[in-house]
């Protein structure tokens, strides 16, 4: 895991100075995708040694740990990165990025030590669990889900609340960023909250629903509203309930032999930041549609990205569950 996660921040400097340095559109999309690249595994990482190092029933309350300290980097890129690409200029956020990204990378080449097993370095073997992951009965659900939870979260904030807030309601740049600061600090209170949330099995997939529709619920308003303390409102909503996520990989974990479980992480991981890339392409269609059919394209947007919620709640609920839960009427 070390070499993973410390190759992987590598590729996310390569990325950020990339980013940087770019002149064009292709260049600086091939730098935002070593960074995403490079980011990726961070958290997985952190995920299995929770899983490795803690017992069932501690590890949704210290993985809502470690995901509220990962929101730290989202309360940055609220106002104070806002006010500093207003006095510095859009290359300024790729400089901070790889500054921080080359801090982290020392300090996982300092402070990790991996624990070799005995496939540690078995790639092949690694390749056969993945692709034995992804022909269980449970992947299909948790995967569908795991393309929209996070990713509709990420494609507010990244990519449609900015807009919104500026062309709906003549927000400044800091002032969009004041908005996404409180919505960042609704992620760090988010996981801890649902991670002392005790239920399991059947109890926690419903929940984990329960969340999903209530995610459509807040984009449907975010679609119809015309008020931005409504809009200010919901966007802080929706990254509290980000922490359903610590549900989802709690649910994972239980529903993969313990062997197995950093693969099936991994698979979900991926399966979010796809499902980010998807999202925030369809939804760039979306808008450019709506337009072309004089259609509010935050309206369409929101509906569409309500709709995908929806969808991905009712794939998980219906596609076949983890053998511990056929003909079971009771939690596990």
């Amino acid at each position: 895991m070390r070499k993973t996660v410390g190759s992987a921040f590598l590729l996310a400097v390569a990325g950020a100075l990339l980013s940087f340095i770019a002149t064009g559109f292709p260049v600086l999309m091939l730098g935002q995708l070593l960074i995403g690249i490079g980011c990726a595994p961070a958290f997985v990482g952190s995920l299995f040694f929770v899983s490795k190092h803690f017992s069932e029933k501690s590890f949704a309350r210290v993985s809502g740990l470690v995901l509220s300290f990962s929101g730290l980097g989202l309360l940055a890129t609220g106002t104070p990165l806002a006010w500093v690409v207003e006095h510095w200029g859009w290359r300024s956020a790729f400089v901070v990025t790889g500054v921080v990204a080359a801090a982290n990378l020392v300090c996982i080449l300092v402070l990790v030590r991996d624990d070799h097993g005995k496939n540690s370095g078995d790639i092949a073997g690694a390749i056969r669990e993945t692709l034995a992951i992804l022909k269980e009965r449970q992947t299909k659900g948790i995967v569908a889900l795991a393309l929209v939870g996070y990713p509709s979260y990420i494609a507010l904030r990244g990519l449609w609340a900015t807009p919104l807030f500026m062309e709906r309601h003549g927000f400044t740049l800091t002032g969009v960023g004041n908005v996404l600061l409180a919505s960042s600090v609704a992620t760090l209170v988010g996981p801890p909250l649902f991670g002392l949330v005790r239920a399991k099995g059947r109890s926690r997939r419903y929940l984990i629903c329960a969340s999903m529709a209530t995610s459509a619920g807040i984009f449907l308003i975010l679609a119809i509203s015309a008020n931005w303390i409504v809009d200010a409102t919901m966007c802080v909503a929706l990254g509290a309930l980000t922490g359903f996520t610590i549900l989802q990989f709690a649910d994972t974990k239980s529903a993969y032999d313990p062997q197995v479980v950093g693969r099936a992480f991994g698979i979900v991981n991926t399966a979010a930041f796809l499902g980010v890339a998807i999202l925030q392409g369809a939804t760039g269609w979306v808008a450019s549609t709506a337009s072309t059919f004089s259609v509010n394209q935050f309206a369409a947007v929101f509906a569409f990205i309500a709709a995908a919620c929806l969808l991905a709640m009712v794939a998980f609920f219906m596609l076949p569950w983890p053998e511990w839960e056929v003909g079971s009427k009771t939690d596990v």
